[in-house]
């Protein structure tokens, strides 16, 4: 599930790979290739014969489970089912994955170990079993085919994880689930412009469930470690489920080695690493983006450029703040602008009022006192707020608690969510999307969802060269 871009977009930070020993002792860890090792050993020296219908025949689904080494959760009482991934879908996973990396083969009507894959290295077969996983796809691989909204969820998803996987590139770097899951809500919601259930959360309840199950693929395959996660139980007209879902993940040391091989195909290539004092105004963003602490956020900026004077540097930044595509790059570019120096960056702020920064532009001269509120009235909006709130999307609980407060706080809290389902940016969807999902608050669900849904309809409808 790979697709070729026509543009290349460079990753706003610097990635250092990580060493042979983490990767080595990641791979040994990789549940995959664990699987693989039993799969194989199942197999026997001479193979199994397949059966009529092309597959493989176990005496039980437990037998599988053990084979692909997936957690079972023993239930609190005899008469409940134990809790355990789906082990079908991950096996025809496991057994296309096999078959595809050159663990196994057909021979006629026989499924057998090919030898040569002993000799390999450990590092060798966690990176061609994880990049195998990668290119065929887990959710279109895994899942059976032919109901039309599961099968765009999971060409979606498919399409996706490799962008999701890339922002954590950055050693140490973690994100929230619910993150990811309110970034496939997005982009399904987008495909298919409204819910097509009639249940009001069915939608997002299936695209959470996916998303998890993508995810803990993800952790099987030895890609990415998964913190806290919760059981989490949804109810649904024609019957529900559980899955672990929530939490945060991280990519391991085997996932930041295999991950950059595939950037290209998700669009994305990796910036070549410079020196502090002369990298590109993007770079500087992108470092200031990922470092904690308003000192060494300074002191990047300090460093930066010195052969330039202010004036110089200033423009650089407006430059880039010109294409600048997402919200955090845009806080980020101005909080740069705040430390080089409000009085420097006036002249180019002002020309970013004629760009799609203008309601940030308008925002920073009025909060330094470089214009008044009257002058910029024309220019500000609620853009500023909207990249703010967007920012808490894998936030449940302080979005929860952030956003009802801002509607307790208006006199028309209608009127509102209408002016925010009414941007056309990537922001706003992400912001309505997640308070839709998780603000239980019964004063604002009604109006919220119904924003939500006007926003859809109304990107839908839009001229795109509006």
């Amino acid at each position: 599930m790979t697709r070729s871009p026509a543009r290349l977009v460079e990753f706003p930070m610097d990635v250092t790979p990580p060493t042979a020993h983490d990767v080595e002792a990641s791979a040994k860890a990789s549940p995959l290739v664990a699987a693989l090792s039993r799969l194989r050993y199942f197999l026997g020296p001479i193979g199994l014969k397949l059966s009529a219908a092309g597959g493989l025949t176990f005496d039980s689904e437990r037998v599988i489970t053990d084979m692909l080494g997936l957690t079972v959760i023993e239930p609190p009482s005899p008469d409940a089912q134990p809790i355990c991934a789906d082990p079908v879908p991950r096996f025809t996973l496991a057994l296309a994955i096999a078959i595809e990396c050159g663990a196994v083969r057909h021979a006629g009507n026989r499924l057998l170990p090919v030898d040569s894959w002993d000799d390999e290295d450990v590092i060798v077969q966690a990176a061609v079993a994880l990049s195998t996983l990668i290119e065929l796809g887990p959710m279109w691989t895994s899942m059976p085919r032919g109901d039309w909204f599961f099968d765009l969820r999971d060409a979606v998803l498919d399409g996706s994880f490799v962008n999701w996987l890339a922002t954590l590139l950055p050693e140490g770097r973690e994100q929230r689930v619910d993150h990811f899951v309110n970034w496939g809500v997005d982009a399904c919601r987008e495909q298919i412009g409204t819910n097509p259930f009639e249940q009001e959360d069915a939608l997002d309840i299936w695209v959470d469930n996916g998303t998890c199950y993508l995810i803990d693929a993800l952790m099987w395959a030895g890609a990415i470690e998964w913190f806290d996660q919760e059981l989490r139980w949804r109810e649904l007209h024609d019957g529900g489920g559980r899955w672990f879902a929530g939490g945060s993940v991280r990519l391991t040391a085997l996932g930041r080695h295999v991950l950059p091989d595939h950037l290209a195909a998700a669009g994305i290539k990796l910036r070549e690493p410079a020196e502090a004092g002369v990298r590109s105004a993007s770079a500087l963003v992108g470092d200031i983006l990922v470092t904690e602490g308003d000192d060494a956020r300074r002191a990047l900026v300090d460093a930066w450029r010195p052969d330039l004077d202010a004036g110089e540097r200033v423009c650089l930044v407006a430059e880039f703040l010109l294409g600048a595509g997402g919200a955090p790059w845009r806080m980020c570019g101005f909080e740069v602008l705040e430390m080089i120096g409000p009085d420097a960056a006036e002249p180019y702020v002002r020309q970013l009022l004629d760009s799609p920064a203008s309601e940030d532009a308008a925002q920073f001269l009025v909060r330094h006192g470089l214009a008044d509120e009257e002058q910029m009235h024309a220019f500000q909006g609620y853009g500023p707020l909207i990249d703010v709130f967007a920012t808490l999307v894998g936030q449940p609980d302080r979005l929860r608690e952030w956003f009802v407060r801002l509607l307790e706080r208006c006199e028309a809290p209608e009127l509102l969510l209408e002016v925010i389902a009414l941007y056309p940016t990537e922001e706003a969807t992400m912001l309505l999307t997640a308070a839709a999902r998780h603000v239980t608050d019964p004063r604002y669900i009604d109006l919220i969802r119904a924003a939500e849904r006007y926003h859809h309809e109304w990107l839908a409808e839009r001229d795109p060269a509006l």
